[in-house]
């Protein structure tokens, strides 16, 4: 599986196995966004999320509790106790997500 957005969370290659490269490109995921994603040699390297009409989505870090960067955003996304971030958009508006280093 590539995507998942169940119980509100949304997960990237949640039942994918880590020995596989993979991406995928836009998957719509509830709450009008689109996904794509990419894992390479066991890691996700990125996550774009296009939000077509803007509200709070909560994600699974694929990074476990390491700070998430979002390209153009000068602060750091900081995974909760659960591993999960909450990613407010803006209608029309698209955010990569990286692990930050």
């Amino acid at each position: 599986m590539l995507l998942q957005h169940e119980g509100s969370v949304l997960r990237v290659f949640p039942d994918w196995p880590k020995k596989m490269d993979a991406s995928f490109t836009p998957l719509r995921a509830k709450g009008v966004f689109l996904v794509s994603s990419e894992q390479r040699q066991g890691l996700v390297t990125k996550i774009e999320i296009s939000s077509e009409k803007g509200g709070t989505l909560e994600i699974q870090s694929p990074w476990g509790d390491y700070p998430i960067q979002v390209a153009g955003i000068a602060s750091s996304l900081k995974p909760n106790s659960e591993g999960r971030v909450l990613l407010v958009t803006g209608a029309g508006k698209t955010y990569r997500l990286l692990p930050f280093k």
